[in-house]
């Protein structure tokens, strides 16, 4: 498991790169990174930095969580599905 600070960064980084991969994120990737922060902040006491530095990007990568599940709120919710582009477009209509 990733214990330095710069691989909390590049956790960090991924779930908001997940967060914002579409309208109502990758909720499940966001989870399982902000998840395995918790635990790096849980296990990782010799090295006052990292523990904490895991801790501040934990609650960050739980705002990116936050961000995915009103995502997913908002589309059951609405009952619509976005198409924003060529994409997304149905073949046929």
């Amino acid at each position: 498991m990733a214990s330095g600070p710069k691989s909390s960064f590049f956790l960090e980084g991924t779930a908001a790169t997940y967060a914002f991969s579409s309208p109502e994120g990758d909720l499940p990737a966001s989870i399982a990174i902000a998840w395995s922060l918790w635990a790096i902040f849980a296990q990782q006491t010799k090295s006052l930095f990292v523990h904490w530095s895991a801790f501040v990007f934990s609650i960050l990568a739980l705002i990116w969580v936050a961000k995915g599940a009103f995502g997913v709120f908002k589309r059951v919710r609405g009952g619509r599905v976005a198409l924003s582009d060529e994409e997304r477009a149905p073949l046929v209509g």
